[in-house]
């Protein structure tokens, strides 16, 4: 008796706990006036070229339990995001244990984790992971000093690796995910320790920036985010020069109650947004990177449901060196 109340009472706290962070998250965008996008549909990804580099961003949403949703959702995230034949994968939200086989995939040996969970007033690692086809030469992480609500029982921060592209050469890629909800306050002054993080690794290499940002372009923290690192933001700048298919891929909304499942609740006060991202910095000399698509990924439903809140990014670049 006493067992299947207790069963109840974790049920009816994980229900209430999950729709207390999704108001969380949902505090942070902004209202306004957006374009509605229809459902997505599966794509095929083509081999990239031999001189290119395919980079995902996504948040799989792998809360801790009992807060996780639709578990069996991570087995498939790992099952088909090796399809999409990436060299490189920046993951946020890998809470859950139930989220670590994205770090055991078979074509990604190499991997690089954030910061787990340690000690007793820190209920939750930074959630961040980067996965790559190419050998990991080197990797570091920091955790950020600035935190407010709810994201203070995690230790957000940053994950470093400096990657070597078989055929071109070194990058460093880097990955994060910034607070949900509170002050704007409180993501500039992690964007602030995240750029000196960026600056004291910089060497004559391509640099590429994947994370949940928790803010949308022309926001106060967006701004002075390029401003802090000259930034290049890549979504923004294929859609400025290169043909655009459709208005889901022109907005590029990775967090849209439109059509996303886990946020419908929520989609008569919530705008669709666009928070996620692929950034990059080219070196002073060299290397250059042209931007040849960016599209979403799983904005379409797998086994009958999304596999997270947010939609995942896909960014095709040439990399060219001198």
């Amino acid at each position: 008796m006493e067992r299947a109340y207790v069963r109840r009472f974790l049920s009816r706290f994980a229900l209430a706990a999950t729709t207390l962070a999704l108001l969380w998250d949902a505090q942070a965008l902004a209202l306004g006036k957006t374009k509605t996008n229809p459902p997505g549909t599966p794509q095929t990804f083509a081999p990239r070229s031999e001189a290119g580099l395919r980079i995902i961003s996504y948040n799989v949403w792998g809360l801790p339990s009992p807060l996780l949703q639709k578990p069996s959702r991570l087995r498939d995230i790992a099952r088909e995001i090796p399809e999409v034949g990436a060299d490189v994968i920046g993951f946020q939200e890998i809470f859950s244990r139930k989220t670590y086989q994205l770090a055991e995939m078979p074509p990604y040996p190499y991997v690089a984790w954030g910061r787990k969970k340690t000690g007793a007033q820190v209920l939750q690692g930074d959630g961040l992971l980067i996965v790559s086809r190419w050998p990991i030469l080197e990797q570091d992480r920091i955790s950020y000093t600035a935190c407010s609500g709810t994201d203070c029982m995690s230790r957000k921060g940053a994950v470093y690796a400096r990657i070597h592209v078989d055929g071109f050469g070194e990058i460093d890629v880097f990955n994060t995910h910034l607070n949900a909800g509170g002050s704007e306050k409180t993501r500039i002054a992690q964007m602030r320790q995240f750029a000196a993080f960026i600056a004291s690794k910089r060497g004559d290499r391509p640099v590429f920036v994947t994370g949940d940002f928790n803010a949308q372009p022309g926001s106060e923290e967006y701004r002075a985010w390029m401003a802090l690192t000259g930034m290049r933001d890549l979504h923004d700048e294929f859609r400025t020069h290169k043909p655009v298919g459709s208005s889901v891929q022109w907005n590029g909304f990775t967090m849209d109650p439109k059509r996303n499942q886990y946020y419908k609740a929520f989609s008569w006060f919530v705008k669709p947004r666009r928070i996620d991202y692929v950034f990059a910095l080219d070196p002073e000399a060299g290397a250059a990177t042209e931007v040849m698509s960016s599209r979403l990924l799983f904005d379409y439903k797998v086994g009958g449901r999304h596999l997270s809140d947010h939609f995942g990014i896909v960014m095709d670049l040439i990399l060219r060196g001198e």
